[in-house]
């Protein structure tokens, strides 16, 4: 077990995988076997296979050889489980950990609500590391104890001073100290929103004493022409954490405004969303980035309170999918400007880079500092500031990676250069590279859209009274942007003719009927592409099919770097098999095919078109060996759908596809906007991503949706791979293959497999040992 840690320690993740399967394959270290596996599986934050390999064994032993994996997985999946087994091993004194191990133990259990259990091993932890002298996870376990006790206070009755209206303001810290933001632009995100309360000139302050200290701070800073007279009220002052509503004692009714990015998991578990029940959100500048947070129970909060006003686009075209009415907001750091008033004769000079690396003259700073997350909110709301008023009066020109500079920095008259690390991030959409008149639009709709609604809020206006000015001030955006939705043109024709692309390759096509007797009944068609460097893998999985199938095959073969030698050597080695042949190598996809590393998906993808004759098929990973009989899963009920594939256990969201293929583009930042609008508007949020290694084409169907006009164009124009293009396509209309058609041992235990297919950086040939490797070797010592 210490070698399998040191090996993952110093990155050698494929060296301990190997090392597990080793073990597991040994009967007398199975079981030592399968708890290294779960480790392994754990730092590649799988929860299903760790909690399967670590559930199955002896638990005494789980519990002293990997206790922070098995309570990580098991208050994921089984929690009730999980808290039995840790309040066992509390009193029986079976767990064996260090003093980082509880601590993972108690903060796993401590975001499971079980905080009993969770205080006796943070309590254990804290003396392990005091008795190491490990100070650092000392002030972590610190930090944790703070917040024991504070979900349940949070429930507690509280009421507001008589005569005042209850505002939150958002701070930025949580249980999970590594999540607690150390970005003092959060904070200036906080001073922007701030300004839309501070600039009513009738608003006095009370209450949570740092919240208050700076609203009268910012109160004396007013731009004048964007001071607001009149509108007497009196406002309480509450800080909430953006992160930790839940956590937070504010009186029923309290108002805040709903920004920023939401995407933190607490302790690597839930998201602490929906907010505290007690909080009336104005969602405005709202950016969801993980469309795990999207849970039945959040979209419906969601719609409860819309229209949510969205930072970029990429959250907008989300919620829309999701049902959720949304629209563009931009962000509120472009209005930072109004606690800063013109100052006279200042004269900024010189260049301030902030996260990014000097290319001349200047002054470098980092936004980023981990002494933010303990700083108290009103001396990070001061530090946030002096950087505003930097930008303001002493540096002419600013270079940037950080969004929450670039907005407010421009907001305050600085020439700003922004430097994005991936300019195709989806936060991004939006915000960046347009023009002033753009830039003025997001400030002053936020200004004219916020105005009425604070007012309102001041006036004392009922909670149904508020929401619906709310809903008619924002129903031109959402107007906007559902007739942005509906707007998506056709993509348009890919740039190469289909049908002479299948002619030429149907003329060079070799077919080659079986010489032998094969098993009674319709040939089963299976598709498979390779190219030069797999011809031992291409008799390998022939092997495994030919060996278990109850119907006669015609295999189509999409090859590269292959030639009638081999064509001949294979077919002579399978004589129960017709082969057609289908070589690629030549055929003219257009230049930006053509030397696109997305070539071989156009071979395949191009199916229904070049085989035309034929109307259902098996699509087979050459990484794939089939146990079972293949006719069977050739004869799957589609019940009308394209296709049939099985749920991927390691991606859960099928948008996932489409955003992570638009963060590939880069600069491209058109095309990632356009992917998002297209891919988002095809689909409903969502559906459950299907791994596309081994799947039953219906190519009739294909063809009728004309699948190669539509869906060509998408790999040519965002250059998607097989799975990608097919999640596209089908979205949630397919038909689910139960997982044994497609184990997939680098993210799973393997059982019960009819089909295995590797995927990763190991393969069965040319590593060590990976799992299901002797399935592989059994039928590679056949050919």
């Amino acid at each position: 077990m210490r070698a399998a840690r040191r090996m993952i320690r110093a990155g050698s993740i494929d060296q301990a995988r190997s090392l597990a399967y080793v073990l597991r394959n040994k009967p007398e270290h199975a079981a030592v076997g399968d708890i290294v596996a779960g480790v392994v599986a754990a730092q590649d934050h799988l929860p299903a296979m760790t909690w399967e390999l670590l559930s199955s064994g002896e638990r005494a032993q789980v519990l002293r050889l990997a206790p922070a994996e098995y309570f990580r997985a098991g208050f994921t999946l089984e929690p009730t489980v999980a808290r039995e087994a840790l309040a066992d091993g509390l009193r029986g004194g079976t767990i064996d950990a260090t003093a980082t191990q509880w601590f993972d133990i108690a903060s796993t259990s401590f975001q499971a609500g079980f905080e009993t259990e969770s205080r006796e091993a943070l309590t254990r932890g804290r003396a392990s590391a005091e008795a190491d002298g490990n100070d650092r996870l000392v002030t972590k376990i610190g930090w944790l104890e703070d917040w024991y006790g504070t979900a349940e206070k949070a429930k507690q009755e509280i009421s507001v001073p008589a005569g005042t209206i209850p505002f939150a303001i958002l701070d930025y810290k949580q249980p999970d100290e590594a999540f607690a933001s150390k970005n003092l632009g959060d904070h200036v995100q906080t001073i922007a929103s701030m300004g839309h309360l501070v600039r009513r000139s009738g608003f006095r302050f009370s209450g949570e004493a740092d919240a208050v200290r700076s609203a009268h701070m910012l109160q004396k800073r007013i731009k004048p022409e964007r001071v607001i007279d009149g509108d007497d009220a009196e406002i309480t002052l509450y800080r909430v954490q953006r992160d930790a509503t839940n956590h937070d004692l504010v009186p029923d009714g309290t108002w805040m405004l709903a920004f920023g990015w939401y995407m933190h998991r607490m302790f690597g578990g839930k998201f602490d969303m929906p907010f505290n029940p007690r909080l009336r959100p104005i969602f405005v500048s709202f950016h969801v980035n993980a469309p795990a947070l999207l849970t039945d129970g959040v979209i419906d909060y969601l719609k409860k309170y819309a229209p949510i006003g969205c930072r970029d686009w990429n959250t907008v075209h989300l919620l829309q999918a999701a049902g959720v009415p949304a629209f563009f907001s931009g962000c509120l750091t472009t209005t930072v400007d109004t606690v800063f008033p013109a100052v006279p004769g200042a004269k900024p000079s010189g260049t301030f880079y902030v996260d990014t690396a000097p290319t001349g003259p200047g002054v470098a700073w980092k936004q980023t500092d981990p002494e933010v997350r303990r700083t108290d909110f009103a001396d990070n709301v001061d530090d946030a500031m002096k950087v505003l008023t930097s930008y303001q009066v002493k540096y002419e020109n600013v270079v940037t990676s950080r969004l929450h500079c670039y907005l407010p920095a421009r907001s305050l008259g600085a020439k700003v250069e922004f430097r994005a690390k991936n300019p195709s991030d989806v936060r991004f959409d939006g915000l960046v590279n347009i023009t002033d008149e753009a830039y003025e639009n997001i400030r002053t709709g936020m200004l004219a859209l916020l105005e009425p609604v604070i007012g309102a809020i001041g006036a004392g206006k009922s909670e149904d009274e508020v929401y619906a000015l709310w809903r008619e001030l924002t129903a031109p955006k959402v107007a906007a942007a559902e007739a942005l939705r509906h707007s998506v043109d056709d993509i348009g024709e890919v740039s190469f003719d289909i049908a002479a692309a299948c002619r030429a390759i149907q003329e060079r096509s070799v077919t080659i009927e079986r010489t032998e007797d094969a098993p009674a009944g319709d040939p089963v068609a299976v598709e498979l592409a390779l190219g030069a460097d797999l011809k031992h893998q291409l008799d390998v999985v022939l092997e495994s099919i030919v060996s278990n199938a109850s119907r006669p095959i015609h295999a189509y073969v999409l090859t590269r770097g292959h030639d009638e030698g081999d064509f001949k050597r294979v077919a002579s080695a399978f004589p129960t098999v017709t082969f057609t042949w289908l070589p690629t190598d030549d055929v003219n996809y257009g230049t930006a095919l053509n030397e696109s590393p997305r070539i071989t998906t156009v071979d395949e993808m191009l199916l229904p078109e070049l085989l035309r004759d034929v109307p259902r098929i098996v699509h087979l990973d050459i990484r794939s060996v089939v146990v079972g009989d293949i006719a069977e899963l050739a004869e799957t009920d589609l019940a009308g759908s394209p296709l049939a594939a099985r749920t991927s256990p390691d991606i859960d969201s099928g948008f996932m596809h489409a955003i992570n293929a638009s963060k590939r583009m880069k600069d491209e930042n058109p095309l990632a906007r356009e992917l998002i609008l297209r891919s988002h508007t095809l689909h409903s949020y969502d559906f459950l991503a299907f791994d596309a290694s081994v799947a039953v084409l219906d190519l009739d169907r294909m063809r009728a949706d004309e699948f190669c006009r539509h869906f060509l164009p998408w790999v040519e124009r965002y250059k998607l791979n097989v799975q990608e293009v097919l999640n596209a396509y089908a979205g949630a209309d397919r038909a689910h293959l139960a997982p044994e058609w497609n184990r997939l041992p680098h993210v799973e235990v393997v059982h019960d497999a009819k089909v295995v297919t590797w995927t990763g950086s190991q393969m069965p040939w040319g590593s060590d040992y990976v799992q299901c490797q002797d399935v592989w070797d059994s039928y590679a010592a056949r050919v």
